[in-house]
């Protein structure tokens, strides 16, 4: 592995990056790689959960081996390279898909194909296919929502040239073994043993052994440790394979030619419920906007409404006095015109004073006009001038039945007609008054007892 060097500092002091930023799971905790600017590798940490790290985005998530399963499957090659139905069926029937395939997170890579005799003498093939599935449970700390790419990290590390290679590797405290075939990722399988001794040789061994009865691997061709410090491995670990066996430095990850996406469900999950709450957010500033808009135009039309109704009383105020003089000034031309008019009465020019004050104006007088109208203690006399007969007699009926004229006693004459077709007519009404009635009587009663006497 090439030296580290010093990260260069950008213009805010933060280490500048060329390529993609893999977060990498190292052997005591969470690292950060990524290409300097001076060609340089950059490697930060170790840190408890890859966020600590802060990466940025569009960085590739490595994902330990603890948060998925791997398993090599042989599927049958018709007429075409097989599907990703059929490998889905391979791993439902080897209960690697979970009770609900539908949500499983796989991916999948061909490694080889092999001839296989076929009914009939007809050519078969098969074909080799190595797959990684996520685990249900999904350690929450290690969502990163800026990653761009979810990558076994196995696949991100060079594999040593050769045939069928097994790399040990420490990884989170724990080793694994990452198991390649011509340069390809086959399968990535956690140690139950916390160092390289017999234990884990015999572990690495029942795996192979397995593999050797399905026809996935005949054996190793070199088993190489990658660590950092002294030779981890024991010699009962060493002396447990016919391969060559030796130690390399670490190596940095990088991009596999073909990327898989392995993105994890919780991840799916938090990304929809994120979405959801900032659609939900973006409805209530919208709710929010509309309630304050729709209350300042309320404020805005009460404010208008109340500055109108200031400005009219403000205006009346103003107006108020002028009106008052101009209502006076009216009625004292009014009565004046009255005065200089000869041909006008008494009663018309109270009418004519009054008839402003008087709403609505009484229908009967309409159509009659006054000459005379002389009036003392006793009695009163109307004559006048009206347009027809039936005038007359609406003008006589309405001086009987006005109960303001109702002490009067009305005796009318037989309205005159003249040519013009106007009639004229006299109307007396007397008062009676108090006490006339019973002198009379009783001068009777005297005249009666002076003649009986």
């Amino acid at each position: 592995m090439k030296a580290r060097k010093a990260p260069r500092k950008g213009a805010r002091g933060k280490p500048t990056a060329e390529g993609p930023v893999f977060l990498f799971p190292g052997p005591e905790g969470w690292e950060s790689w990524s290409q300097g600017g001076d060609g340089g590798i950059q490697c930060v940490g170790p840190s408890e959960t890859p966020r600590k790290l802060r990466p940025p985005p569009q960085a590739v998530m490595c994902l330990p081996s603890r948060s998925f399963f791997s398993m090599p499957v042989w599927v049958r090659e018709a007429e075409g390279p097989p599907d990703r139905a059929q490998v889905g069926l391979r791993l439902e029937e080897k209960g690697l898909l979970g009770p609900n395939p539908e949500t499983a997170v796989w991916g999948m890579e061909a490694i080889r194909t092999e001839a296989l005799p076929g009914p009939e003498g007809q050519p078969e093939s098969r074909q080799l296919e190595a797959t990684a599935v996520l685990a249900p449970g999904f350690e929450p700390e290690w969502l990163v929502e800026t990653a761009a790419r979810h990558e076994v990290a196995g696949r991100t590390l060079a594999a040593p040239r050769g045939g069928a290679v097994a790399v040990l590797r420490r990884e989170l405290g724990r080793w694994v073994a990452d198991f390649y075939v011509q340069g390809k990722w086959l399968h990535t399988q956690p140690l139950l043993s916390r160092g390289l001794d017999a234990g884990a040789a015999v572990e690495l061994a029942a795996l192979l052994s397995q593999w050797e009865g399905e026809g996935v691997l005949a054996g190793l061709t070199q088993v190489v440790v990658r660590d950092e410090g002294e030779n981890p491995m024991g010699e009962d670990f060493f002396a447990a394979w016919s391969c060559p066996c030796q130690v390399e430095p670490r190596m940095p990850p990088r991009l596999p030619a073909a990327p898989w996406n392995l993105e994890p469900p919780a991840l799916v999950e938090h990304r929809q419920e994120q979405v959801a709450n900032q659609r939900r957010r973006k409805f209530q500033r919208v709710g929010l906007a509309v309630y304050a808009v729709g209350m300042a135009a309320a404020a805005t039309v009460i404010l208008s409404t109340w500055v109108r109704i200031q400005m009219v009383a403000r205006e009346l105020g103003e107006i108020a006095g002028p009106a008052g003089r101009v209502e006076s000034t009216a009625m004292v031309w009014r009565e004046a015109a009255a005065l200089v008019d000869p041909a006008s009465n008494a009663l018309e020019v109270l009418w004519q004073v009054s008839r402003p004050m008087v709403t609505p104006e009484p229908p009967m007088m309409e159509g009659v006009q006054l000459t005379v109208f002389d009036l003392n203690a006793r009695r009163l006399v109307l004559q006048g001038k009206a347009a027809d007969v039936v005038k007359v007699q609406a003008y006589v009926d309405w001086l009987k039945n006005n109960p303001a004229l109702a002490r009067f006693t009305w005796n009318s004459g037989q309205p005159r007609l003249a040519p013009d077709g106007t009639a004229t007519f006299s109307v007396e009404g007397t008062i009676p008054q108090a006490g006339t009635a019973e002198e009379e009587g009783k001068e009777e009663i005297n005249l009666d007892e002076g003649t009986s006497t």
